[in-house]
């Protein structure tokens, strides 16, 4: 038997997952930026003897914390996975929250995962970055998974729901709108491939929320006067996004690190062509030719999407190949399978 429980940070009631099992939300409180509940934590506590494990996905958070203590207090199994936010890079400079950080792994975030039964990471990459912090638990590595889609969406549908012209060249993003994700970059290769191709449209999908980041977008896109090439989609729910992805010719995405983008997995599993950065970690992936791995320059990440899209023959397979990975490496049986190999051992 599985329970997943989260917190409410919107009052909202939780939707049904796709196996049918309903998160069960508690209401949170937040201190100095991290979140808990305790009433999840009365309720845990409530769980002695009736649970074999306990997982949390709950990074900086003080959730971790009161998962910890429960494994302590109780001898429970307890795993964690950090999903790439322990990366160094992420928080190697001086700036205070950089600082903030590091203190708290020190303090909190890796002596709770020390203590752990398991810690799993989504790639190797990862987990050479959690024994760089001084992780000494034992490390899993399993990637994410990803549903491939049963139907899919006519391309000629999909964009005549979103308004998109028939002819056009679709580059696609999608995904959280933040620096770390390099869209300035995106935007700027998307310059050098119009070059060569015109009719192209860049669509980027994800919440305008980060304000100050997507005012530098906007002035970059006017600056390059690409008004009329680079269309916002705002946030895309689940029932629009297979919409979005069919629509689409390419997937790129540049991020400075990734634990392993659920996005990415997504694309791949429609059969987009996929274009990720290294700081993506699908170096795996990309030596499986099913995915491209560019550098991390707007120039080169133009120039490869330029090259491919003269030819869509290649294209295609790289969409294929794509499929087949993501279907081969990430679907949910086998990763399941690994979890329940750890949670047992």
């Amino acid at each position: 038997d599985v329970e997943i429980w989260a917190l409410n940070q919107n009052g909202v009631p939780g939707n049904q997952t796709p196996s049918g099992l309903r998160p069960r939300y508690f209401p949170e409180h937040s201190l100095l930026g991290t979140h808990w509940s305790r009433r999840l934590g009365e309720a845990l506590a409530l769980q002695v003897g009736n649970v074999d494990v306990v997982h949390a996905h709950n990074t900086f958070e003080l959730l971790n914390v009161q998962v910890a203590r429960f494994g302590r207090k109780t001898k429970t199994k307890t795993f964690f996975s950090p999903h790439g936010a322990l990366d160094p890079k992420l928080f190697g400079d001086w700036s205070a929250r950089s600082i903030k950080k590091q203190l708290y792994n020190r303090l909190v975030e890796i002596p709770n995962l020390n203590a752990a039964r398991g810690v799993f990471a989504l790639s190797n990459f990862e987990e050479n970055q959690l024994r760089a912090i001084g992780v000494s638990a034992p490390i899993h590595v399993v990637p994410n998974g990803v549903e491939i889609p049963s139907v899919q969406v006519e391309k000629v549908q999909a964009r005549q729901r979103l308004g998109i012209a028939a002819d056009a060249t679709v580059v696609l993003f999608l995904g959280r709108i933040h620096e770390k994700k390099n869209i300035h970059l995106i935007i700027r290769a998307f310059e050098l491939v119009r070059a060569s191709n015109p009719e192209c449209l860049l669509i980027i999908a994800g919440g305008r929320t980060a304000g100050k980041y997507v005012s530098q977008l906007d002035a970059l896109v006017a600056q390059l006067g690409l008004e009329s090439s680079v269309r916002w989609l705002g946030f895309v729910d689940e029932e629009t996004k297979p919409d979005v992805f069919s629509a689409s010719d390419v997937f790129v995405h540049a991020s400075e690190s990734e634990g392993m983008a659920l996005a990415i997995l997504e694309s791949m599993s429609y059969g987009i062509p996929t274009f990720v950065s290294r700081g993506c970690y699908m170096t795996r992936a990309a030596k499986a030719e099913a995915v491209i791995e560019v550098g991390s320059s707007y120039v080169e990440m133009g120039c490869a999407l330029s090259e491919w899209l003269a030819s869509p023959k290649a294209l295609e397979n790289l969409g294929q190949r794509g499929r087949s990975y993501v279907r081969d490496q990430h679907n949910w049986q086998s990763i399941a399978s690994q979890m329940l190999v750890a949670y047992q051992e």
